[in-house]
């Protein structure tokens, strides 16, 4: 944080300040000094926002296919997250996976897109990803990305559209497919928890107590 204000200018073996240092507020855990650190980041903070909606690793092709930017300015983004290290890169666009250096990141990025975003534009970028992904092989990775979208797609239909409507028993249920599909997953956790959610609003009991006990047995 104190490199990226601006405020060292590095020498051979040292640092030294360029003006006075003001006094600083250290941030008490690393999920504080990771969210300062993105604020820093401001013109590269909507990227790192879309980033997350698309899982914790994903490829150039994806990202591009669902960003409104162009592709300058998109690889730039990618750059400047790369030299900053929240992000790892594997080979060059547009063949590049892209890595976050800490699920953290990803984790607190995400939620802060949702808070900051209207469901409907989050409702949009997520069903285009799936779109994207429609048109791919269907290999285990894809199945393992459309988890991932599907995952959160529920939440922002629910918030977007009320937590009884159809679609939201659609991206679940699908969801819930997957899931057997790629095996052992910490998604079906929360995939089994939407779909509770979504049968008790509509007072379908008994379904919802069998989602519910399944839940208990995952705890």
């Amino acid at each position: 944080m104190v490199l990226e204000s601006g405020l060292l200018q590095e020498r051979e073996e040292r640092y030294e300040l360029t003006e006075p240092l003001p006094p600083l507020a250290i941030p008490t855990t690393l999920h504080d000094s990771l969210m300062a650190r993105l604020d820093r980041l401001a013109a590269v903070k909507g990227l790192a926002q879309l980033g997350p909606t698309l899982g914790r690793e994903f490829s150039y092709e994806l990202l591009h296919a669902v960003s409104p930017w162009d592709e300058r300015t998109l690889r730039q983004g990618l750059h400047q997250l790369v030299e900053a290290e929240f992000l790892y890169q594997q080979g060059l666009p547009p063949q590049a996976t892209y890595l976050f250096k800490h699920a953290l990141i990803q984790d607190r990025a995400g939620q802060r897109a949702i808070q900051r975003s209207a469901p409907l534009e989050a409702i949009a970028h997520l069903s285009k990803g799936l779109e994207v992904l429609r048109t791919l092989p269907d290999t285990p990775e894809r199945a393992r990305q459309e988890l991932e979208l599907q995952t959160m797609l529920g939440p922002a239909l629910m918030a977007a559209k009320g937590q009884g409507a159809p679609e939201v028993d659609r991206a679940y249920t699908r969801a819930r497919e997957l899931c057997q599909q790629v095996g052992e997953t910490p998604e079906l956790f929360p995939v089994l928890w939407g779909l509770w959610r979504f049968y008790l609003v509509q007072a379908e009991i008994r379904a919802a107590w069998a989602l519910a006990e399944q839940c208990l047995s995952l705890a």
